[in-house]
């Protein structure tokens, strides 16, 4: 984790720091990144890294942190934009994040992913079902801003919990399948996607039944 020495520094010298390992990162294997090569490029000497993070793991750790945590208020927004409408905001966050891979907009993520062996962790957790407190507490967010009426029971703590984490599993998922495919393939993943979507809120959301049109166009996204 990163040092308060880290915290306290200037948002730009933070940015530069956090860029300098992006790239090193995304440009070979965690095994081979130089911690030298990130201290040239952000500009600060050796001794001054170690006094922000214990090493380049501990550095990695904080990337990924630090690009959860934009995701997450991008999610936040997109659900606040939705009126508290869980699936749409679900929906559209997938789709945009497709098309941001289409524009290569995310390539240095996705590269960063790939050399650090996180996308298979990544899915590893995401296939395990588990849920630690910061989901939990996230949960309790998502509880006061999301329409109750999106959901069946949405009185059940224990239900709307399961319901969250399997609809964010099935969007983590589709994700991590438009970055594996080509980009021909994605019409076909979104369609995987609209259906495993459709199946969970048919069991959820007293308004939907199977069958009906999706929220949005499969195609506009390929």
């Amino acid at each position: 984790m990163a040092t308060e020495r880290f915290l306290k520094l200037s948002q730009d010298k933070k940015d530069r720091i956090l860029q300098a390992a992006r790239h090193e990162f995304a440009r070979v294997p965690f095994e081979d990144a130089s911690i030298n090569q990130i201290i040239k490029e952000a500009g600060i000497s050796r001794g001054s890294f170690y006094t922000y993070f214990e090493d380049k793991l501990d550095l990695l750790h904080y990337v990924f942190r630090d690009e959860g945590m934009r995701n997450e208020q991008y999610f936040r927004e997109l659900l606040l934009r939705k009126q508290g409408n869980y699936w749409e905001a679900l929906h559209e966050w997938v789709y945009s994040i497709e098309k941001l891979i289409d524009q290569g907009s995310i390539q240095e993520d996705i590269n960063i992913m790939m050399q650090s062996g996180m996308m298979q962790r990544i899915l590893a957790f995401t296939e395990s079902g588990k849920m630690d407190h910061a989901e939990c507490m996230k949960n309790e967010w998502f509880r006061r801003q999301i329409d109750p009426t999106c959901f069946r029971h949405s009185d059940r703590p224990g239900q709307f919990a399961v319901i969250i984490r399997l609809g964010n599993a099935i969007a983590m998922m589709t994700v991590m399948a438009l970055v594996a495919h080509a980009p021909e393939e994605h019409a076909r993943v979104l369609r995987n996607f609209e259906t495993e979507l459709a199946i969970l809120r048919e069991g959820a959301d007293p308004h939907f039944r199977v069958g009906e049109a999706p929220i949005g166009d499969v195609s506009a996204g390929a």
